[in-house]
């Protein structure tokens, strides 16, 4: 069976979870570390509409370390994705399942929890804001612990990967917003 192959199973397996966002309002759990991340990406309404349509069709994920599959996925509450590290023929897949999707006038975002088979377990959540002045900003917070016995091993270059990936959302979004929106003036 190809790697491929091995990484689309994840799609239709079914895994009993619970995703519980009010986990990031409460002291952390022992065992588990806690990463939030927030960037000024945009300004106005193209920008924030453009960071919205990002997000929603996984544009901030696929990064120098990860792919997103199935390629088509776009969030909605359910979803389950898979990201795969390294190479095709030695991917390692990371699957998650969307929890939550929330929006309104001036936010878009979503939380989604690790499934069996991540090398994590944890939450993660996504939120694309705008201000009264028209300033976006995109803010990534997780809980997490390593789940699988190599990463316990890898220990500190695990936590170093970790924020690494999450660190390159943020570019990857701020990326895909100078694209497609309107601001011309990149993070300010």
């Amino acid at each position: 069976m190809s790697s491929s192959s091995k990484l689309h199973q994840w799609e239709v397996k079914t895994v009993t979870f619970t995703a519980d966002e009010t986990v990031f309002d409460r002291p952390t759990p022992p065992g588990f570390h806690r990463d939030d991340i927030t960037a000024h990406i945009g300004h106005g309404d193209a920008d924030f509409q453009s960071a919205i349509h990002g997000l929603a069709t996984w544009a901030a994920h696929p990064t120098r370390w990860t792919r997103v599959l199935p390629r088509s996925a776009t969030v909605a509450v359910g979803q389950t994705i898979i990201f795969a590290f390294g190479p095709t023929w030695a991917a390692i897949a990371a699957p998650c399942r969307v929890a939550s999707v929330q929006a309104d006038a001036d936010h878009y975002g979503f939380a989604y929890a690790t499934l069996e088979g991540h090398p994590e377990t944890g939450i993660e959540r996504f939120d694309v804001r705008r201000n009264a002045e028209g300033d976006v900003t995109f803010c990534i917070s997780a809980i997490s612990s390593a789940h699988t016995w190599w990463a316990r091993c890898g220990g500190p270059l695990t936590r170093w990967i970790q924020i690494a990936i999450t660190k390159d959302y943020v570019k990857q979004l701020e990326r895909y917003v100078r694209r497609h929106g309107g601001s011309t003036t990149g993070n300010r």
